[in-house]
């Protein structure tokens, strides 16, 4: 019976750690994601905790910073806003964003490419990264 008990509390914690994905892995509950024409901003249909689903916008000025020429994960970086920033972001491989960013010094740097599912989550159907939450979506499709 302790046993049983044991397999029960273990089943459970994943269960929840599965359900909020917090930590990033947001594709693993969000079937459909894409960014929009600028490449700032990360549109996805993804299940909330009843498996229910729900569209959310995420702008990624709230997980991305330009560092010196290079795409860095950071709370509220505002990579894609001024002269001195990311631009031209495109979806790479499964669910990675690659985008062209200028350094310190004003020169376009190679392209710099990060992988949204290290630090982009779905909690009950909203997408967010570090404390910032998404939107609901504007538009439908």
């Amino acid at each position: 019976m302790q046993a049983f008990r044991i397999f029960v509390a273990i089943f459970l914690g994943i269960t929840s750690v599965a359900a909020d994905s917090s930590s990033g892995n947001f594709t693993s509950n969000c079937p459909i994601w894409f960014l929009n024409d600028a490449g700032t901003q990360l549109t996805a249909k993804c299940n909330d905790d009843n498996w229910m689903p729900t569209c959310s916008q995420l702008d990624l000025n709230q997980c991305f910073e330009d560092d010196n020429g290079s795409l860095r994960w950071a709370a509220s970086g505002n990579a894609f806003n001024g002269g001195n920033g990311c631009s031209s972001c495109k979806m790479t491989g499964y669910a990675s964003i690659q985008c062209s960013c200028l350094s310190d010094d004003g020169k376009t740097s190679g392209n710099s490419v990060k992988d949204l599912n290290e630090n982009i989550h779905n909690h009950n159907g909203y997408l967010g990264c570090f404390n910032a939450t998404a939107a609901n979506c504007t538009r439908s499709d």
